[in-house]
């Protein structure tokens, strides 16, 4: 043990002499510095001309400033800010007149355009009222002579006491009333003719039922063009009669034309298209296809144009009918200017109706009443209806309503699968009272073999690319297959609860406005930009699918598929519009109906 601890101290002793060793080694080998005498270097300037020029004095400070004057700037009505002048900065200067932010006016605008629909309406509601007065006038100054007449017919009545004579009491009350009794060989007839003297003026009695109608049923290719038609003396026509007559009528034939006719104070209807013993109902191809256009139609009793099962497969066109009813002594449930039962692929464009008038019931524009199919309203300008412009009463599709103004009254319903495209409706609204206590038929689609029964339910109706002025659609119940979009509400006209997502409200005021003429009408209204920036689909078969009662979708007479591609005018669209025309544009749009 001791020998190793020798050998470890002998190895270390070792190394340590080794590096003293090295150390001194080293030392003795170090290179001697060389002295170096130092070398004298000059400085680097550079020369600047001395000039005298001014000199900016900046001078940093730190502190608070404040204007002369504050403003506090308030709008006069309150609304979101939608557009702010970049000039209005801090630091910049405004000029004295310069809009600097701009609040979002449709509120407030909505609010001025309310209260003046309100006025405007106030101001109709006094003109009525006057009317009112007027009219009460009128009937005081009717009825003064009614006390004379009253003791004249006590008088008279004590004298016929006993006898058998027929007392002439209502004739002496109602001018333009008369009596017929007829005997073996003498007709009298008893008149009240007013202040007119029979013996000087010219007296016209008529007794003729029709003027031009067959006695036989189903005569085919007849064309009535250029006559003149008056004073024809037909009675009632319900549908419940097995002939119906009037003026002018095909009699249940086929392929008659009535064309540039003029037809006046016919004591019912004016053109009648109405049913006939002799016909086979079942077979479509056995009566109708008729044509029936350009005529003037005025002073009806009943009806301008109506009938039952014959007016299918028709098309009714360009005629003028006015002054419906014009007396006001027929009541009942017959009275339009158009009115059909019970037809199938009928066609009604382009007519002017204005003027129908009632003593309690009716008095419709188009009135398609019962079991009607593959209806086609269009192009149509109706006003001035004392009742509802169109009433759809009890069809089960599909109908068309499409490019026409309907003016005063609400469209009328019960009916389904009726679409309503590129319409303006002025205080139209949709009126829509179901009747589930009748059931009327529908057919196998472009024939006349019913294969069902059905009542009158809400189903399938449709809104699209129409105009509202007024009233709109927010009184509708929301129905199966209900749908409507695309629309444009004006002037306090509101959109429906169960659709319109892409319809445009706006508070515009049209400022509509109807013009008379002998033989037409002017209608002016303006819009404002909103409208123009509908985008709307086309309107067509493929649009509204096919409607499930009937099996059916928009379809002509052949079955080939409908699509709306022109206006009122029949201008083509470029792209679907809102409304009848297809040139819509921002301002004044006018609308002409002229036979002229």
């Amino acid at each position: 043990m001791r020998r190793g601890f020798i050998f470890k101290f002998t190895r270390i002793l070792a190394v340590l002499s080794a590096a003293v060793a090295i150390f001194l080694l080293l030392v003795n080998l170090k290179p001697k510095a060389e002295r170096q005498a130092p070398v004298a270097t000059g400085l680097l300037v550079e020369a600047i001309p001395v000039r005298a020029e001014p000199v900016d004095m900046v001078i940093e400070a730190y502190g608070t400033v404040q204007a002369r004057e504050t403003l506090r700037l308030v709008a006069e009505v309150p609304g979101r800010i939608v557009k702010i002048d970049p000039v209005f900065r801090e630091g910049n200067r405004v000029k004295r007149g310069k809009n600097i932010l701009i609040i979002d006016p449709r509120s407030y605008q909505l609010e001025v355009e309310k209260r003046k629909v309100q006025i405007n309406q106030v101001q109709a509601d006094l003109r009525r009222l006057e009317q009112e007065v007027r009219n009460i006038k009128a009937r005081i100054e009717i009825a003064q002579p009614d006390v004379v007449l009253a003791k004249a017919d006590f008088l008279r009545l004590k004298t016929l006491s006993g006898k058998n004579v027929i007392a002439q009491t209502t004739l002496d009350k109602a001018e333009q009333s008369w009596h017929c009794r007829v005997d073996g060989e003498t007709t009298t007839i008893r008149a009240n003719f007013g202040k007119a003297d029979p013996n000087a003026e010219l007296t016209e009695i008529n007794v003729r039922e029709s003027l031009f109608m067959p006695e036989i049923s189903g005569l085919k290719y007849i064309s009535v063009d250029g006559f003149d038609f008056a004073h024809a003396a037909a009675n009632w026509a319900p549908p419940v009669l097995e002939l119906q007559t009037g003026a002018v009528g095909p009699r249940m034939g086929k392929h008659w034309v009535i064309e540039n006719c003029t037809i006046t104070h016919a004591r019912c209807v004016g053109i009648i298209l109405g049913q006939a013993p002799g016909v086979d109902y079942s077979d479509i191809d056995a009566y109708g296809d008729h044509v029936i256009r350009n005529n003037v139609i005025r002073r009806c009793g009943q009806a301008g144009i109506a009938g039952q099962k014959g007016a299918t497969r028709s098309v009714i066109s360009g005629n003028f009918i006015e002054e419906t009813n014009y007396r006001r002594e027929f009541g009942g449930w017959e009275t339009a200017a158009i009115k059909f039962h019970n037809s199938v692929d009928t066609v009604i464009r382009g007519n002017l109706i204005r003027g129908v008038f009632h003593q309690k019931q009716g008095a419709f524009g188009i009135w398609m009443d019962f079991g009607n199919q593959g209806t086609r309203i269009t192009r149509n300008v109706i006003y001035n209806t004392q009742a509802a412009t169109v009433f759809l009463e009890m069809n089960h599709g599909p109908i068309l309503v499409d490019n026409n103004v309907l003016i005063g009254q609400p469209m009328r319903s019960n009916s389904e699968a009726t679409v309503f495209a590129h319409n303006l409706f002025v205080d139209c609204p949709y009126d829509y009272s179901p009747d589930v206590g009748r059931r009327s038929q529908y057919f196998e689609p472009h024939t006349t073999r019913a294969v069902g029964r059905k009542t009158g339910t809400a189903q399938d109706d449709k809104w699209f690319n129409n105009i509202f002025v007024r009233r709109g659609l927010d009184r509708v119940k929301t129905a199966s297959g209900y749908a409507s979009d695309y629309n444009v509400f004006l002037e306090g006209a509101a959109k429906s609860s169960f659709g319109d997502r892409h319809s445009v409200v706006t508070p515009h005021v049209t400022r509509l406005a109807v013009e008379d003429h002998p033989r037409g009408a002017t209608i002016t209204f303006s819009i404002d930009a909103a409208p123009l920036s509908v985008n709307g689909p086309r309107v067509d078969a493929e649009l509204v699918g096919v409607f499930p009662t009937v099996g059916q979708t928009l379809e002509d007479r052949h079955g080939r598929p409908i699509a709306v591609t022109t206006d009122i005018n029949g201008k083509k669209h470029r792209r679907p519009m809102a409304g009848p025309l297809a040139d819509l544009k921002q301002g004044v749009n006018t609308i002409v109906w002229s036979m002229d």
